[in-house]
Protein backbone atom coordinates (compact mmCIF):
# COMPACT_ATOMS: atom_id res chain seq x y z
CA UNK A 1 0.00 0.00 0.00
CA UNK A 2 1.22 3.27 -1.05
CA UNK A 3 0.69 6.14 1.49
CA UNK A 4 0.27 9.12 -0.13
CA UNK A 5 -2.13 8.15 -1.92
CA UNK A 6 -6.29 8.80 -0.98
CA UNK A 7 -7.75 5.84 0.65
CA UNK A 8 -9.20 3.11 -2.03
CA UNK A 9 -12.70 3.64 -1.17
CA UNK A 10 -15.09 0.66 -1.51
CA UNK A 11 -18.29 2.68 -3.25
CA UNK A 12 -15.80 5.02 -4.77
CA UNK A 13 -18.82 8.07 -3.98
CA UNK A 14 -18.98 11.36 -2.22
CA UNK A 15 -20.98 9.61 0.52
CA UNK A 16 -18.22 7.71 1.77
CA UNK A 17 -16.19 10.71 2.35
CA UNK A 18 -18.62 12.25 4.16
CA UNK A 19 -19.57 9.24 6.40
CA UNK A 20 -15.10 9.63 7.17
CA UNK A 21 -15.65 13.10 7.88
CA UNK A 22 -18.14 13.26 10.02
CA UNK A 23 -16.62 10.13 11.85
CA UNK A 24 -13.84 12.09 12.35
CA UNK A 25 -15.33 15.37 13.48
CA UNK A 26 -16.83 12.90 16.03
CA UNK A 27 -13.30 11.69 17.34
CA UNK A 28 -12.21 15.03 17.51
CA UNK A 29 -14.84 16.27 19.99
CA UNK A 30 -14.57 13.20 21.80
CA UNK A 31 -10.75 13.68 22.07
CA UNK A 32 -11.15 17.38 22.35
CA UNK A 33 -13.32 16.20 25.72
CA UNK A 34 -10.90 13.75 26.91
CA UNK A 35 -7.71 15.91 26.90
CA UNK A 36 -9.48 19.18 28.01
CA UNK A 37 -7.69 19.20 31.63
CA UNK A 38 -4.41 17.88 30.49
CA UNK A 39 -3.68 20.62 27.34
CA UNK A 40 -0.05 21.27 29.27
CA UNK A 41 1.30 17.84 29.47
CA UNK A 42 0.52 16.81 26.18
CA UNK A 43 3.69 18.55 25.01
CA UNK A 44 5.79 16.99 27.90
CA UNK A 45 4.59 13.18 26.96
CA UNK A 46 7.49 10.53 27.18
CA UNK A 47 7.61 8.63 24.09
CA UNK A 48 5.74 5.39 25.96
CA UNK A 49 2.98 8.11 26.65
CA UNK A 50 2.68 8.86 23.35
CA UNK A 51 2.46 5.58 22.23
CA UNK A 52 0.12 5.07 24.74
CA UNK A 53 -1.83 8.29 23.93
CA UNK A 54 -2.24 7.01 20.24
CA UNK A 55 -3.09 3.45 21.55
CA UNK A 56 -5.97 5.23 23.59
CA UNK A 57 -6.55 7.24 19.75
CA UNK A 58 -7.30 4.19 18.04
CA UNK A 59 -9.49 2.95 20.67
CA UNK A 60 -11.77 6.32 20.28
CA UNK A 61 -11.52 5.48 16.64
CA UNK A 62 -12.51 1.96 16.67
CA UNK A 63 -15.54 2.54 18.92
CA UNK A 64 -16.41 5.12 15.81
CA UNK A 65 -15.52 2.67 13.00
CA UNK A 66 -18.07 -0.08 14.65
CA UNK A 67 -21.26 2.70 15.51
CA UNK A 68 -20.71 4.72 12.44
CA UNK A 69 -18.96 3.28 9.54
CA UNK A 70 -19.64 -1.02 9.46
CA UNK A 71 -23.62 -0.99 9.24
CA UNK A 72 -24.54 -3.51 6.32
CA UNK A 73 -21.09 -4.30 5.32
CA UNK A 74 -19.09 -7.73 5.08
CA UNK A 75 -16.68 -8.52 7.39
CA UNK A 76 -13.89 -8.03 4.41
CA UNK A 77 -15.59 -4.53 3.29
CA UNK A 78 -15.58 -3.19 6.98
CA UNK A 79 -12.12 -4.23 7.18
CA UNK A 80 -10.98 -2.77 4.02
CA UNK A 81 -12.99 0.70 4.95
CA UNK A 82 -11.45 0.50 8.54
CA UNK A 83 -8.17 0.93 6.92
CA UNK A 84 -9.19 3.51 4.75
CA UNK A 85 -10.70 5.61 7.84
CA UNK A 86 -7.13 5.16 9.47
CA UNK A 87 -5.68 6.39 6.51
CA UNK A 88 -8.22 9.25 6.54
CA UNK A 89 -7.58 10.21 9.73
CA UNK A 90 -3.77 10.22 10.10
CA UNK A 91 -3.71 12.24 7.09
CA UNK A 92 -6.25 14.58 8.08
CA UNK A 93 -4.95 14.69 11.41
CA UNK A 94 -1.52 14.37 11.79
CA UNK A 95 -0.38 15.99 8.02
CA UNK A 96 3.40 15.45 8.12
CA UNK A 97 3.35 12.52 10.68
CA UNK A 98 0.44 10.60 8.88
CA UNK A 99 2.28 7.58 7.72
CA UNK A 100 4.59 7.07 10.92
CA UNK A 101 0.88 7.27 13.21
CA UNK A 102 -0.73 5.13 10.69
CA UNK A 103 2.08 2.65 10.65
CA UNK A 104 1.87 2.69 14.22
CA UNK A 105 -2.02 2.32 14.00
CA UNK A 106 -1.90 -0.71 11.93
CA UNK A 107 0.54 -2.36 13.69
CA UNK A 108 -1.39 -2.34 16.78
CA UNK A 109 -4.56 -3.35 15.09
CA UNK A 110 -3.01 -6.10 13.46
CA UNK A 111 -1.21 -7.71 16.09
CA UNK A 112 -3.43 -6.91 19.11
CA UNK A 113 -1.04 -4.20 21.00
CA UNK A 114 -1.54 -2.12 23.85
CA UNK A 115 -5.41 -3.88 24.63
CA UNK A 116 -5.51 -2.15 27.59
CA UNK A 117 -4.93 1.81 26.09
CA UNK A 118 -7.49 0.25 23.45
CA UNK A 119 -10.07 -0.75 25.17
CA UNK A 120 -10.08 2.67 27.66
CA UNK A 121 -10.74 4.43 24.62
CA UNK A 122 -12.82 2.74 22.98
CA UNK A 123 -14.77 2.53 26.55
CA UNK A 124 -14.38 6.07 27.02
CA UNK A 125 -16.55 6.71 23.77
CA UNK A 126 -19.15 3.39 24.69
CA UNK A 127 -19.42 3.96 28.34
CA UNK A 128 -20.68 7.36 28.51
CA UNK A 129 -24.79 6.10 27.96
CA UNK A 130 -26.49 3.73 30.15
CA UNK A 131 -28.38 1.00 28.70
CA UNK A 132 -31.74 2.82 28.53
CA UNK A 133 -30.16 5.66 26.67
CA UNK A 134 -30.05 7.72 29.41
CA UNK A 135 -26.52 9.84 30.09
CA UNK A 136 -24.10 8.14 32.50
CA UNK A 137 -23.47 10.42 35.49
CA UNK A 138 -20.00 10.83 36.15
CA UNK A 139 -18.94 9.57 33.02
CA UNK A 140 -15.71 11.43 32.02
CA UNK A 141 -13.37 10.64 28.99
CA UNK A 142 -10.82 12.60 30.78
CA UNK A 143 -10.42 9.93 33.57
CA UNK A 144 -10.06 7.11 30.64
CA UNK A 145 -7.45 9.20 29.13
CA UNK A 146 -5.29 9.84 32.38
CA UNK A 147 -5.80 6.05 33.09
CA UNK A 148 -4.41 5.34 29.50
CA UNK A 149 -1.08 7.29 29.51
CA UNK A 150 -0.85 7.15 33.12
CA UNK A 151 -0.38 10.37 35.03
CA UNK A 152 -2.60 12.44 37.25
CA UNK A 153 -4.92 15.87 36.67
CA UNK A 154 -4.33 18.21 39.33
Amino acid sequence: MTFNQKPASLTSDASEMRLFSSSFEQVEIHMALATMFCMEQLPKLTVEQQQRYLAFELGVLEYYDRVMLQEGLSEKDSGVRFINFLIYYANRKNAELAETVFQFWWSLFRNGGRLTERKLGFDSANDRVNVDGSRKVGHSPVQYLTDAIGFDIK
